[in-house]
């Protein structure tokens, strides 16, 4: 398994937590669909990750079928074509679950043509944008009692971006998140925002971008993240397994 970046693990982390316990409203998060069974049968999404053999960029997407697994076979071959060139999925079934997953070699910021197909036909096909970067500007240091300022620049907008501020000490853990406007390029962590469980507490500062797009009954989704750990550093393997759990929680809680 190919080692990686600690930038996964903060999202494990913060990401999935963000959309429970925020406020909401209708103008900040117009357009992100609740996910489940009755509305969707694919949702299919990228999340950018640092690769740190090879150190570049690259991504990695899933294809979660949100019915029975029964419905799939051993015998089944997925594969994604993007603009034109056809990448083939790994599956493996786990716990009860397939994993479909496949590692890719794609630009940040540029809109590719996807068709998914399942056995050679076409499930759904759909262009999608992998997020433009943000270029972030953390603070130096952090100390929870006192509020902090982040800034970033981004080439364009992407249809969302969110932020959040987790602190961690063994079984401890605190968060705050905020969904912001697409245009936003500033963000002010309040005060005592997250708990400090004293020494070697450790903080983590996140900045995600978001695109999404459907086609039917398949979801799309691209995810990048930008990251500053505070404190002692956390592990950096994670396993395909690990990765998949991932990345589920978050769509989990895109609502």
């Amino acid at each position: 398994m190919k080692k990686l970046s600690i930038i996964l693990l903060l999202v494990s982390i913060s990401a999935f937590l963000l959309f429970s316990g925020c406020e909401k409203d209708a103008e900040e998060i117009s357009g992100i669909p609740i996910i489940t069974p009755v509305n969707y049968d694919w949702d299919i999404y990228f999340m950018e990750y640092y690769e740190l053999d090879a150190n570049v960029n690259k991504y990695i997407v899933w294809a979660k079928w949100l019915h029975e697994s029964s419905a799939i076979s051993a015998n089944d071959a997925f594969s994604i074509r993007i603009d034109g060139e056809t990448h083939n999925f790994a599956k493996f079934f786990n716990a009860g679950y397939w994993t479909i997953s496949a590692s890719l070699d794609l630009v940040p910021g540029t809109q590719y043509d996807l068709v998914f197909k399942k056995n050679g036909d076409t499930v759904a096909s759909q262009a999608l944008r992998m997020p433009y970067p943000a270029n972030v500007t953390f603070p130096a240091s952090f100390d929870p009692s006192k509020a902090a300022s982040m800034n970033w620049q981004l080439a364009e907008d992407n249809n969302y971006q969110f932020v959040n501020l987790t602190s961690m000490l063994n079984e401890d853990d605190d968060d705050w998140n905020k969904i912001l406007s697409a245009s936003d390029r500033s963000l002010t962590f309040p005060a005592n925002a997250v708990k400090s469980f004293g020494p070697g507490t450790n903080y983590d500062m996140m900045l995600a971008q978001m695109n999404f797009e459907k086609s039917d009954r398949v979801a799309f989704s691209s995810f990048s993240t930008a990251s500053k750990n505070y404190g002692a550093q956390l592990p950096t393997k994670l396993g395909i397994l690990e990765l998949q759990a991932i990345a589920n929680k978050i769509r989990q809680r895109v609502r």
